[in-house]
């Protein structure tokens, strides 16, 4: 059953897209045994009759639930991080930047809107410590599924930043795909 407080909402949207003869994408909570909340994203198209007349909708019903508590964790998450003092990052599997914090964002000197979206980690590192930092940290990661240590960052000014590292595997994805992934 659709939650008394999602009903109204789900009616109007549905009401308004056989009128506009328009698909719907809405989001509501259901209850399961009248007392299990779960979210549920309902999809619908309006449907023709042979007369070309709309007689009613087509849809579907996917449990997000999931979704909603990994996206409300990640919220969390997010704010625990900007509110720290230290660099908090994370790195995919290639090596792009997927994410830095406020403050590694302000020890580094990117701009609060610039995107580090497939920014390569290794544009950071500073020339020398490539051939020297790679091959312990890659050993020690691969053996140990983690690593900690320091390691020399350059900023975008060009100044050298110490940083207090502990990275991590993403396990799954780095098994899966024979690489490590940092967080």
């Amino acid at each position: 059953a659709i939650h008394a407080d999602d009903r109204g909402r789900l009616e109007r949207a549905l009401g308004a897209a056989v009128e506009r003869e328009e698909s719907v994408d809405v989001e509501c909570r259901m209850l399961r045994d009248g007392v299990d909340e779960r979210w549920a994203r309902v999809r619908a198209v309006p449907m023709r009759g042979d007369d070309g007349r709309v007689t009613g909708c087509l849809g579907s019903i996917e449990d997000i639930t999931d979704e909603r508590i990994s996206e409300r964790a990640g919220a969390r998450l997010t704010e625990l991080a900007e509110a720290a003092h230290e660099i908090i990052g994370i790195v995919d599997t290639d090596w792009h930047i997927v994410y830095v914090n406020d403050a590694g964002r302000n020890r580094l000197g990117v701009p609060g809107d610039e995107s580090f979206t497939s920014v390569p980690a290794m544009e950071f590192l500073p020339p020398e410590p490539h051939g020297s930092l790679a091959p312990e940290f890659g050993a020690v990661l691969a053996r140990d599924g983690q690593w900690t240590g320091v390691a020399r960052l350059r900023a975008l000014d060009g100044s050298l930043v110490d940083v207090e590292c502990l990275a991590r595997h993403q396990l799954e994805r780095s098994v899966a795909e024979g690489r490590p992934a940092l967080v």
